[in-house]
């Protein structure tokens, strides 16, 4: 529940951030609209499902997440200089300070994901833990591929041939 509970948080501050780097996308439609979409969630109707998850599939997602969580905190440290410069003065301590509480959440994401998966290598053996580390990281790189040539002939086609 913490962590949902924080992604929903993160979304909130994407908008927000977004808000404040561009002002003039404040009144617009799209932004109200995707504030007004985004999940939200009272602890009193999450239920558990009525399978739970074995070892192996827990494992599997917090792999998942704990990749996941390194991707979304290298992303940051990347976009964030850009964010910035493109912040109008008056608000770029907001800027900064947000993103500099959204790499501070994902890093403790980082922590508490890779201490429960330490926990697991404890019980069920370090080398199925790399393993599984080593192919969900092949899964991350290929779905980036992809992602990224998406995102190339959506925004930017004539940039295709430079990536080849």
């Amino acid at each position: 529940m913490y962590h949902i509970k924080d992604e929903i948080r993160h979304s909130k501050l994407f908008i927000t951030l977004a808000e404040l780097a561009f002002p003039q996308l404040s009144n617009e439609p799209f932004i109200s609209e995707t504030r007004s979409n985004l999940f939200s969630l009272n602890e009193s109707d999450a239920t558990k499902h009525a399978k739970p998850l074995s070892h192996n599939e827990i494992i599997d997602h917090l792999v998942q997440m704990n990749l996941g969580e390194i991707r979304t905190r290298i992303h940051i440290s990347m976009i964030a200089p850009i964010i910035v410069a493109f912040t109008p003065e008056i608000n770029r301590s907001k800027v900064k300070a947000l993103l500099a509480a959204l790499v501070d959440d994902e890093t403790s994401h980082i922590a508490y994901t890779a201490k429960h998966l330490e926990r697991f290598a404890n019980t069920i053996g370090v080398q199925k833990i790399k393993e599984l580390f080593v192919r969900r990281l092949r899964d991350l790189h290929q779905y980036t591929i992809l992602e990224t040539e998406a995102a190339v002939n959506e925004y930017a086609p004539e940039m295709k041939t430079a990536l080849h």
